[in-house]
């Protein structure tokens, strides 16, 4: 069996690169005897930190983000990204190997699965499974019984600028 890929591919943000991209990509695996099994485009998004372009000084702080998910052998998955990477509108394509696991993994519940509670336990934690948290805020803070606070304002702060600015008596 061969090992499953996800390439994900972040391109140019300008309308009509994606699909050209990505239609080079499947042909390229197709060809070589891969399988893919879904081709996914999530849009334009914004990136987490600036990518650099392969232009002089070009900087992207969006990208168009697309993913293919193939079966395929190991060095058709290499030379089918690298041959993408040379396109110009290419920013960058990562190539993943996903576990089989993935592959035979259950389904995520849904809203109505859980709500029907079938009895099955589920293998993804939910925010229902934990128990909830302590408040964040509790009050105002309760003054410390162990150093006393000194006040340089109110009672008592003109009798000790006055007691630390003379000099010892002489007797």
């Amino acid at each position: 069996m061969a090992p499953f890929y996800v390439a994900l591919c972040h391109i140019r943000p300008r309308t009509g690169l994606t699909e050209p991209v990505m239609e080079k990509l499947v042909s390229i695996i197709k060809n070589g005897g891969g399988m893919v099994r879904k081709v996914n485009n999530s849009g334009v998004r914004p990136l987490p930190t600036e990518m650099r372009g392969k232009g002089v000084a070009e900087f992207h702080k969006f990208a168009s983000i697309a993913s293919v998910e193939f079966m395929a052998n190991p060095q058709l998955a290499i030379s089918a990204t690298q041959q993408v990477r040379g396109f110009d509108d290419v920013i960058r394509l990562s190539l993943l190997r996903a576990d089989e696991l993935l592959m035979n993994a259950p389904p995520r519940p849904t809203a109505k699965t859980m709500a029907e509670g079938d009895g099955s336990a589920s293998p993804y934690i939910s925010r229902y499974d934990r128990a909830p948290l302590p408040p964040r805020f509790k009050g105002p803070r309760e003054p410390r019984k162990d150093k006393p606070r000194i006040s340089l304002v109110g009672e008592g702060a003109p009798e000790a600028a006055a007691s630390q600015a003379q000099p010892p008596k002489e007797q």
